[in-house]
C-alpha cells in the first residue's frame, strides 16, 4: 500500500460480481483472496458451499457468527464497529497493511459486503471499495455510511 498525505491507497482488488442475491460475503472474499497471497485463494462458490452448504443464509450473512467462523478460518482479525467514527479509526488503522471486508446494514435483516481498498480525499473521508452487487469499483462519503451501522470488519 501507499500512505500519501492524499490517503491510503491499496491495490484494487479482483472485480467479483456475486451470482445470488445472499453471495455478497463470498464473492467479495473470492476477490480478497486473490488480491492478498497472505489468504488462500478461494471462490465464491466454494465459499457457499462451505459456509452456507443448506442456503440457508438468506440476506446473506445475516449471522456475525459466520464470519466469526471465517476470520478464524483464514487467520483475520474480526470487529464490529457502531459508528462512523470508529469505522475511521480501523480504517485508518488496518488499510496501511490489509484490505478491509466492511459488511453494511442495509435493511433490518439485511446485510451487503463490500471489499474497501483506499481511504482519500480531504480529511480522509472518501471510502473506494469493490461492490460485488454488480462487481464494480465505487467510492461514498464516509457519512453515507452513518446510515448504514453497525459494521462488521475483517482484516488481515
Amino acid at each position: 500500500s501507499t500512505m500519501t498525505s492524499s490517503g491510503i491507497h491499496r491495490k484494487p482488488p479482483p472485480r467479483v460480481r456475486q451470482t445470488s442475491v445472499n453471495s455478497c460475503w463470498a464473492a467479495a472474499l473470492e476477490s480478497w483472496s486473490r488480491a492478498d497471497s497472505r489468504i488462500p485463494t478461494v471462490t465464491e462458490a466454494q465459499m457457499l458451499h462451505d459456509f452456507n452448504p443448506d442456503g440457508k443464509l438468506e440476506g446473506g450473512i445475516n449471522g456475525d457468527t459466520v464470519l466469526d467462523v471465517i476470520s478464524q478460518k483464514f487467520g483475520l482479525q474480526f470487529r464490529i464497529c457502531t459508528a462512523v467514527d470508529q469505522l475511521q479509526k480501523h480504517l485508518l488503522d488496518h488499510l496501511p497493511h490489509s484490505h478491509i471486508f466492511c459488511t453494511i446494514r442495509l435493511a433490518e435483516n439485511l446485510s451487503h459486503a463490500l471489499l474497501i481498498y483506499r481511504l482519500s480525499g480531504p480529511n480522509l473521508t472518501t471510502v473506494s471499495f469493490m461492490n460485488p452487487s454488480k462487481g464494480f469499483y465505487t467510492y461514498e462519503a464516509l457519512k453515507d455510511f452513518g446510515d448504514h451501522a453497525p459494521f462488521a470488519l475483517m482484516w488481515k
